[in-house]
């Protein structure tokens, strides 16, 4: 089976497996390890990111749409610009780079 450019195991196989096996292919060639060693600084950069914060934002002003005093047209139309914001960010972002 084919996941991704990744060869996976049937599922008799797959039963076998230890859980280094398991994380080499979830992720992508790493083990365990370097993912316990990396989860907090990758936890910890999402807390910086731009995106993220306007994400929740998003999230937030929907599920909290009464409480603000908004209609719900009025909550999908902020996270809606919201969206916008974050892949256009993204957008400029990725043409920074090239």
């Amino acid at each position: 089976m084919n996941s991704g450019g990744v060869e996976l195991p049937d599922r008799h196989v797959a039963s076998h497996l230890t859980t280094n096996e398991v994380a080499f292919v979830v992720l992508g060639g790493g083990t365990m390890e370097e993912f316990s060693s990396n989860w907090l600084d990758k936890i910890l950069a999402l807390a910086q990111s731009r995106r993220f914060a306007t994400a929740v934002m998003g999230v937030l002003v929907v599920a909290f749409q009464d409480v603000l005093g908004m209609t719900p047209e009025q909550a999908q139309t902020v996270a809606g610009l919201l969206m916008a914001w974050i892949v256009g960010d993204s957008l400029n972002t990725t043409s920074r780079t090239k």
